[in-house]
């Protein structure tokens, strides 16, 4: 058990930053699961949380204070409201603050509706004209809304009532610092991406289920109860058959493309044809004199990866080719950067190849490139 929860502190704090805001919940709840511990390998635990919240930490503030990366500090500008500014300017902190705490409910449910067009292509475009769609999106959106903005404020509730009764028990603590930590979450970002819903919906959840394990947890009558048991079951049952209607045909069709890029989803792989495409990619790094065992640092993309799974160390072209976040290496510093690295080339769909590469590029099959740099 102890070993099951320092890995699962492992993977959490390793995910993303975000996770630096939800420290007390983790260690709370790590606090609560080893009561009955030796208190060695209780606050052990409860250590190595610490240390790997520090740990991150300072891998993110070396990112933030990077000075020579201006693109990427422009990126990080545009998506947080970065702390220094309530010192530097206080009232446009608080001003931008509360326009992220108001403005969140509606810049995450945007993303977990049906639209013609979805985030980072992680699904297919939907053809326009389903009449049906802005009925369908018209409920999703407002019991998701009505879920996770009703459990923060009942958590909240619940929470005072038993701190008034002095009654506060682990499951209704553990409710609030998840909560305090969404909120925070929110009030620090200016953007929330498509995946926002996998972490404040789930959350949402947790804090539903940490109220009914309360000491005092409301209760609702039977009819009020199955009614909306009812209308979440139908919900999803009616969300689910228009998934697999508009959406899964495009889906399956892309995932046997014989070319790397796939049509509305650019950063989505064809899984169903993955021998072929390896093959290729395999046949295309032996003609560029690229290793495919021992090398270190070689740029690819997540499907060529797979073709190189015994190399060390692999950079993803998105990260260093100026289609990504790569920008800060234009101008001439990317192939010096690599060089440095020792990374032996480059090998991924060809429309992220950086552009200072491509006149020297080798194009294989399915639209895969490659590039040895030892010959540039």
């Amino acid at each position: 058990m102890a070993l099951g929860l320092a890995l699962l502190l492992s993977i959490f704090f390793y995910s993303h930053p975000k996770s630096m805001f939800y420290m007390p919940f983790a260690l709370t709840a790590v606090w609560l699961a080893t009561a009955t511990y030796h208190k060695v390998v209780r606050y052990g635990l409860l250590l190595f949380g610490v240390v790997l919240c520090v740990k991150l930490f300072q891998y993110f503030s070396a990112l933030a204070e990077c000075q020579d990366a201006p693109s990427i500090q422009k990126m990080l500008a545009a998506n947080t409201l970065l702390p220094s500014m309530l010192f530097s300017s206080p009232i446009a902190f608080v001003s931008a603050a509360y326009n992220n705490l108001i403005s969140f409910p509606g810049r995450m449910l945007a993303h977990l509706i049906f639209s013609a067009n979805f985030q980072s292509g992680w699904l297919p475009p939907i053809a326009d004209g389903v009449k049906s769609l802005p009925y369908i999106n018209l409920a999703i959106y407002y019991s998701l809304y009505a879920f996770v903005i009703g459990t923060h404020i009942l958590g909240i509730w619940v929470f005072l009532l038993h701190l008034v009764r002095r009654q506060a028990c682990g499951p209704v603590v553990l409710a609030l610092l998840l909560i305090g930590a969404d909120v925070i979450n929110a009030f620090f970002y200016n953007l929330q991406n498509f995946y926002a819903g996998l972490q404040f919906v789930p959350a949402s959840i947790i804090v539903a289920a940490l109220l009914m394990h309360s000491r005092h947890p409301a209760k609702l009558g039977n009819t009020p109860a199955l009614f909306a048991y009812s209308l979440l079951m139908v919900l999803s049952v009616v969300s689910m058959t228009t998934l697999l209607i508009l959406v899964t045909p495009a889906v399956v069709r892309n995932s046997s493309s014989a070319q790397s890029s796939l049509p509305g989803q650019p950063l989505s792989i064809p899984v169903l044809g993955v021998r072929d495409h390896l093959d290729s990619i395999r046949r295309l790094g032996e003609s560029c004199g690229i290793p495919a065992r021992s090398a270190e640092n070689v740029v690819v993309d997540h499907m060529t990866y797979f073709a190189f799974l015994n190399d060390k160390k692999p950079i993803h072209v998105l990260y260093v080719s100026e289609y990504g976040y790569g920008g800060d290496l234009s101008n001439g510093r990317l192939l010096p950067f690599l060089k440095g690295l020792n990374s032996p080339g480059l090998i991924t769909r060809c429309e992220w190849v950086p552009s200072q590469f491509r006149p020297v590029q080798k194009k294989g099959e399915m639209d895969y490139c490659c590039v040895n740099f030892g010959n540039i």
